[in-house]
């Protein structure tokens, strides 16, 4: 028995001081690639920022305010994004942010403070939708967390006509604890270390960060807004679902483009065991779709789900 240990633990050593030597050999380059990276990133991000300036375009509506986003290409293809934040969320290189694949151009919405009525939002985002049809031939409707929920709002002020695709992302059809501060704290309070309160303390931290207006209150678990929507007036032809779950494959990936609240995630999705994307359980994701609704599975965190949607529905309908 002793000289079996014996042997297993010279082998365990001697892998782990090849692993180790491989990792130091290795380190300098991947860390010559991850500042690349960043540069590329950075260098990207600044040139549709430059373009942006330039060009951008505003509109001002009862409920929401809009901004053209990035580089004006010379395309058919437009997408508008459902409102996600509040307008004083955004600045300049935020909005920027949203143009991540060069097949479209990109319309970007945002709540203004003090809309109470998430169906007069969709009303509002629906006129901007047809204007735009007088430019475009393509009008791709996205939205990604709790504006995936405005868009089937929408679906009442609009025809078949004035849009291609409808995509949700990371869709909360019913609702997340996260949006929910009673929950949450039923949830937290009684987590517990030795005399350590820490459940309390993470909840201090969430109250913090959360907003907790209309917006938010939209997609609480028992929100009133979410039972009001029709998923019968859903387009099965031009609509797609994407779900994304969360792990260490997307916290990779949320390293490598420099996202920490991307990185948090899969350990946020596990603490609260949402078995989703972070942000949204995947049983939410799901809930209330018709049958024969076109359904992409991402693996992907609640932040980085947006940007791999997006170029995998272009790419797909390219072809």
């Amino acid at each position: 028995m002793y000289k079996f240990f014996s042997k297993t633990f010279r082998q365990l050593r001697k892998f782990l001081n090849v692993t180790l030597k491989i990792t130091l050999r290795l380190l300098p380059i991947m860390l010559i690639l991850w500042l690349f990276n960043n540069y590329r990133i950075n260098r990207k991000l600044q040139n549709e920022l430059k373009a942006q300036k330039k060009r951008q375009s505003t509109w001002q509506m009862g409920n929401i305010a809009a901004w053209t986003c990035g580089t004006i290409r010379d395309t058919n293809t437009v997408i508008v994004l459902t409102p996600e934040y509040y307008e004083d969320f955004y600045t300049e290189k935020r909005i920027a942010a949203y143009t991540v694949d060069k097949r479209a151009n990109y319309v970007l919405t945002a709540f203004k403070r003090g809309f109470t009525n998430p169906f007069l939002v969709a009303k509002d985002i629906s006129y901007l939708v047809k204007d735009l049809c007088k430019t475009y031939s393509s009008v791709i409707i996205v939205g990604h967390s709790k504006s995936s929920t405005i868009n089937l709002a929408m679906l009442n002020y609009l025809s078949d006509n004035d849009y291609s695709k409808m995509v949700n992302i990371s869709s909360p059809y019913s609702g997340t604890i996260l949006a929910s501060p009673k929950k949450m704290y039923e949830f937290l309070s009684p987590k517990k270390i030795f005399n350590w309160e820490y459940g309390k303390a993470f909840y201090n931290f969430y109250r913090g960060i959360l907003d907790g207006d209309v917006a938010d209150q939209i997609i609480q678990e028992d929100s009133l807004f979410l039972k009001q929507l029709d998923y019968s007036k859903i387009d099965k032809d031009k609509f797609i679902n994407i779900t994304a779950k969360s792990g260490f494959i997307t916290f990779l990936y949320d390293f490598w483009n420099f996202d920490p609240e991307g990185m948090a995630l899969p350990l946020l999705d596990s603490f609260l065991d949402l078995d989703g994307d972070g942000f949204v359980p995947l049983k939410s994701q799901q809930a209330n779709m018709p049958k024969g609704i076109k359904t992409i599975h991402l693996k992907a965190s609640h932040k980085s789900s947006y940007a791999i949607g997006i170029k995998k529905v272009l790419k797909d309908l390219e072809k």
